[in-house]
């Protein structure tokens, strides 16, 4: 569950967050400090993919999938068909 895009390593992390929430850290800092990128949602977050220029997440929920669309500093949040995303 870790993606790198430009600098920075993008992983879903339950450390504070049981239904995950996604950070990145700075590969040249690794043990600098993490920042949040999307805090935990009403969802599971999972299924994280990054492309070149965007980071992608989906929530689970039980009412149906969000697609999380994170790019240039930017978020918006795509509703998903039910059954779309298993």
């Amino acid at each position: 569950r870790q993606m790198c895009i430009r600098d920075s390593l993008y992983t879903l992390d339950s450390s504070e967050a049981e239904r995950y929430r996604l950070v990145a850290v700075d590969v040249d800092k690794p043990d600098g400090p993490v920042t949040e990128v999307l805090p935990e949602q009403e969802g599971v977050l999972q299924h994280l993919h990054v492309s070149r220029d965007a980071v992608y997440v989906v929530e689970s929920r039980l009412e149906g999938s969000r697609l999380h669309v994170i790019s240039n500093g930017r978020h918006r949040t795509v509703e998903l068909p039910a059954g779309s995303i298993d």
